[in-house]
């Protein structure tokens, strides 16, 4: 896979494009000792040619992913070719629950899979039967976390999911409501391929100032939507990921990892 992921991948990132992201990269990192980071990828269950790129890259790069399964798309068989090009326990993969079906229930306003039209039974029962069968098909892999699709969803769904034991969720940085105590935030800031812009340069730009200011919190997420990937894009995230390997400030971690690092930090509180 790692020959054939250099012939797809040529290195075609603008030398205008790579100054300006080690540029955004030095400046949101700044004067701080340690910045954290995580990549997140969604709809994750069919597996494709892209899919097979996303993890060889990952791979690659030796740099950690967090991916965002929808159960509902998700079959047996696809978990094998899935898991093939992933490695079996590969600890560079965090995969964790994208919803249930992927599907909006909002007559009105932005799409929700688990908005305030639905009744807390049926969101109960969608994420719970999507617990399920991740548990069933990948197991003890699967981590305690939940992206909603669309990166929103009400109150209702946040209490659900404290009941049913997940222990972190990763919405938009903007999102309201926000999780409160109980449940991890994971927020992303960067959305690498599904931004709105009048035009090319206004989408780098909004790129660029995303990740100066996601950086600069301290905790940066980058969301990545490998369905919608072209072969400039493949190229873009390559270069975006040596970047980020070469600054020692960085770490990159799994969302395992990062509530593995709040609950050491809790207990030393007691």
């Amino acid at each position: 896979m790692t020959a054939r992921l250099s012939e797809s991948i040529k290195e075609t990132v603008p030398l205008s494009i790579r100054c300006r992201t080690a540029r955004a990269l030095d400046e949101g990192i700044g004067n701080q000792s340690e910045v954290t980071l995580y990549f997140r990828a969604d709809d994750l269950g069919v597996p494709g040619k892209n899919s097979a790129l996303l993890l060889a890259l990952f791979t690659q790069h030796q740099m950690p992913l967090n991916l965002a399964v929808v159960p509902g798309w998700l079959t047996a068989a696809r978990w094998e070719t899935l898991e093939y090009h992933a490695g079996k326990k590969n600890p560079l993969f965090c995969w964790h629950q994208h919803g249930w079906r992927h599907i909006n229930h909002e007559l009105l306003g932005k799409k929700q899979e688990f908005g305030p039209s639905r009744s807390q039974e049926l969101i109960e029962q969608d994420l719970a039967k999507g617990a399920q069968k991740l548990a069933a098909l990948v197991g003890q892999g699967i981590s305690p976390v939940f992206t909603p699709p669309w990166n929103r969803c009400c109150d209702r769904t946040l209490s659900v999911l404290k009941n049913l034991g997940f222990k972190a969720v990763s919405m938009d940085r903007d999102s309201n409501p926000s999780p409160g105590p109980g449940l991890l935030e994971l927020p992303v800031h960067v959305d690498l391929h599904t931004r709105k812009a009048a035009d090319s340069e206004q989408g780098w730009q909004f790129l660029f100032d995303d990740l100066v200011k996601g950086l600069g919190s301290g905790q940066c997420g980058i969301m990545v939507h490998h369905r919608k990937m072209t072969a400039p894009a493949f190229s873009f995230l390559s270069f975006l990921i040596q970047e980020i390997n070469f600054r020692k400030k960085i770490s990159p971690l799994t969302f395992d990892a990062l509530i593995a690092r709040k609950e050491r930090r809790d207990g030393g509180k007691k």
